[in-house]
């Protein structure tokens, strides 16, 4: 089965989720579209050992000469521990 697991991060200062992390496990036993605000950081990894495809379809072109996407060090930035946890 393959599954993908999706954690956002919401860092919008007047966002009454501010802070929050969520976690999502999509894959072919639950196909989810997520639409994901500005300022919501985001990452995912396959969890299965199957490969796994995800389609990112943003909603404007990528500005090359004046890039809008915002990168973190997945470790130690945000609250949440992506090293791998076996169980």
């Amino acid at each position: 089965m393959i599954v993908i697991k999706l954690v956002l991060v919401d860092t919008r200062e007047e966002s009454p989720t501010r802070g929050r992390v969520n976690e999502f496990f999509l894959g072919r036993l639950n196909p989810t579209l997520v639409q994901i605000p500005s300022l919501v950081y985001h990452g995912w990894k396959c969890i299965s050992q199957e490969p796994s495809v995800v389609v990112n379809v943003p909603t404007e072109p990528y500005r090359y000469d004046d890039p809008d996407e915002y990168r973190l060090e997945p470790h130690g930035s945000l609250p949440y521990d992506w090293t791998r946890q076996d169980g």
